[in-house]
């Protein structure tokens, strides 16, 4: 938000912050309607299999890198 022409930045990568907080939004979408309609059973489940999909993506990039 500092960087936004509203802040008096210039602006940069507008097109990246409306992504992301594009897909906040649709992320809150979809635990909202897997809270009212499946449970939180299924919201807990999802969450924690994106988590473990993040941290193995992490570590395949980490140690990839060169040190």
């Amino acid at each position: 938000a500092a960087d936004s022409t509203l802040a008096g930045g210039t602006n940069p990568r507008a097109g990246r912050r409306l992504l992301a907080a594009g897909a906040m939004f649709l992320g809150a979408a979809v635990g909202a309607f897997l809270v009212l309609h499946v449970g939180v059973g299924a919201v807990l489940a999802l969450t924690f299999a994106l988590l473990g999909f993040n941290a193995i993506a992490a570590y395949r990039m980490w140690s990839r890198s060169p040190g």
